[in-house]
């Protein structure tokens, strides 16, 4: 048999530096930095393009410390598994046995605070030698538990909820009430905790190995470190960032090793459980979480889980219904049954781009553990005040990307339905918790619902100028109206907008504006119109259509969640 020819031996070799200098031609002028090289919101260099010299070590091989590449060769799949939180014992046993039957092969349970009689209903014909079960519980409530049935204790949890001091009081309970030796004990750490109160990535791993620390170092005492570690489930969310979510996994891992090797502890791999993040999801337009729970499911499973939990789609609106469940199971079941993607053992070793990202992110959030531990280690750190600083500085940085859109929400910041007009449910939160949950979408659909209830009259969108020449900015205008629930009502007739309207949008070209617009303007203001805004930002006429009457100017990249509150004030 012949070998194959090569295809590309007539082709000169490429070289890097031809392609920078083609690409700088291209900009022409604009910085390559600024144009071309991303950054995370950890400040991570993302560049345009990775080759060869981007290669890192060759790590260990998958299974093998420091667990940067995740579960050996040889596994076939990841756990699905599914999450119940319904309160009804006849309910939550119904759901339950749904999910197994769909294909889940294990359950966590909400049970904090459900008695015995409550927990033999719910998980009445569960078999949990074959399908395990994890129960959240607080450790003042332990129970006698059946043979295959664990208990998941949150050192954090109870903190986060503004019951104690710091999460040290909640360990030192586990302690006292003999749980910290316990076969049946897993301790859950980190996670949705931390991306809830809006974490960043590093910021989420570095918090969740900083906890895990204390964990050992607090019951050390009870239990050597070595053995209450092997019981320590990590948890980590992925959103619709996929690169990311691979990465995060490889990163918290990579953490792992290092922790273990600086504690001299046996080497054991962590168990790892992923969870789509609910700080993604939106109540509008909710059928788009589908798309980002694919997303964020394929790249926990592609990171190396252990266990992926899906959360439904409407999971921002209410407890789930049994579609929203199915839908929640058969994403991965397609991920894994049709896909196959269970089958390759860390598909995205020898990625450059990933294995930087992975690398950068470890040290990120190594960096997080280290100023946790200056400050004298978790409990400290949440008793000082540090965490909650931490994650509210962050989370007012993200609320400026999705206020200025370089951070944009589908179906809510951008590309909204502007025929979504009944207000979806929301799910309610327990009021006072110490760390808050919060949604990226939530400041920006609470406007919405505002607007959807006071049923505000349209806002008039007039054009200038061809229509190939104002599509753009009426795409803007009309875009941003729908955002906070406003609907338009497009004319290029002045004449045809009424003198009482409180507010008027202009979309047109620089070209239209500079013809045409102080005379527009002046007309609207001559018949009464409240206030004129204007799409755009044209240099050079921006003093004259201001002296016209132009009360605001409008761009891409202004705050525009804070605009939209504005207007919405002012048609009120």
């Amino acid at each position: 048999m012949s070998a194959l020819p090569n295809l590309a031996a007539d082709f000169p070799a490429p070289e890097l530096e031809a392609w920078e200098a083609l690409v700088l031609k291209g900009l022409k002028g604009a910085g390559f930095e600024e144009r071309l090289v991303a950054h995370t919101e950890d400040g991570l260099r993302i560049e345009p393009l990775y080759t060869r010299r981007d290669e890192l070590p060759e790590a260990p091989p998958p299974g093998q410390a420091p667990w940067l590449r995740g579960p050996a060769i040889g596994r076939t799949a990841w756990d699905i598994r599914a999450r119940c939180e319904l309160a009804d014992p006849i309910a939550a046993n119904r759901a339950i046995l749904a999910d197994l039957a769909g294909g889940a092969g294990s359950v966590v349970l909400a049970a904090r605070g459900r008695d015995s009689a409550d927990l033999r209903q719910m998980l009445d014909g569960v078999l949990p030698e074959l399908a395990p079960v994890h129960l959240e519980r607080d450790p003042d409530d332990p129970l006698d538990l059946p043979p295959g049935v664990l208990m998941e204790l949150d050192p954090l949890e109870p903190w986060a909820r503004g019951d104690v001091a710091d999460p040290g009081e909640t360990l030192d309970r586990i302690a006292a009430a003999g749980l910290a030796g316990r076969d049946d004990v897993r301790f859950a750490l980190g996670g949705p905790i931390f991306d809830d109160a809006g974490a960043s990535d590093a910021e989420e791993i570095g918090l969740t190995i900083a906890l895990a620390v204390d964990l050992a170092r607090r019951l050390e005492g009870v239990q050597e470190p070595g053995r209450v570690l092997e019981r320590a489930i990590l948890r980590v969310t992925t959103s619709a960032d996929f690169f990311a979510g691979i990465a995060k996994l490889r990163a918290l891992r990579r953490l792992w090793g290092r922790l273990a090797e600086i504690l001299e502890l046996p080497a054991h791999r962590p168990t790892v459980h992923a969870t789509s993040s609910a700080r993604m999801l939106t109540r509008y337009d909710r059928w788009t979480n589908l798309l980002r729970n694919t997303i964020a499911a394929a790249a926990a499973g592609l990171g190396g889980a252990d266990a992926v939990t899906v959360l439904p789609h409407d999971h921002a609106c209410s407890l789930p219904d049994p579609f929203a469940a199915r839908m929640a199971r058969n994403i991965q079941n397609v991920l894994l049954e049709e896909s196959r993607l269970g089958l390759v053992a860390d598909p995205a070793g020898g990625s450059w781009h990933v294995e930087q990202l992975s690398e950068q992110m470890a040290g990120a959030g190594w960096a997080v553990l280290q100023r946790v531990e200056a400050a004298g280690g978790m409990a400290a750190a949440c008793r000082t005040g540090l965490v909650e600083a931490l994650l509210a500085e962050r989370r007012a940085s993200r609320r400026e990307l999705v206020a200025t859109r370089r951070r944009p929400i589908l179906g809510v910041s951008l590309y909204p339905d502007a025929g979504e007009r009944e207000v979806p449910p929301r799910r309610e939160q327990a009021p006072g918790r110490r760390l808050p949950r919060v949604r990226d979408a939530q400041e920006l659909e609470e406007l919405r619902d505002r607007v959807l209830q006071a049923g505000l009259a349209p806002v008039p969108i007039l054009t200038m100028g061809p229509a190939a020449r104002y599509t753009g900015r009426l795409g803007f205008a009309y875009g941003l109206l729908a955002a906070a629930g406003l609907e338009a009502a497009v004319t290029d007739q002045p004449d045809t907008i009424p003198p009482e309207a409180r507010l008027v949008l202009i979309a047109g070209d620089d070209a239209d504006y500079a013809e045409s617009g102080v005379a527009a303007v002046r007309r609207l203001r001559e018949t009464g119109i409240g206030a004129v805004h204007l799409m755009g930002w044209p240099r050079d006429v921006v003093p004259a259509l201001a002296e016209a009457g132009v009360a605001r100017f409008v761009r891409q990249g202004d705050d525009l969640m804070t605009y939209l509150e504005d207007v919405v004030e002012q048609l009120r």
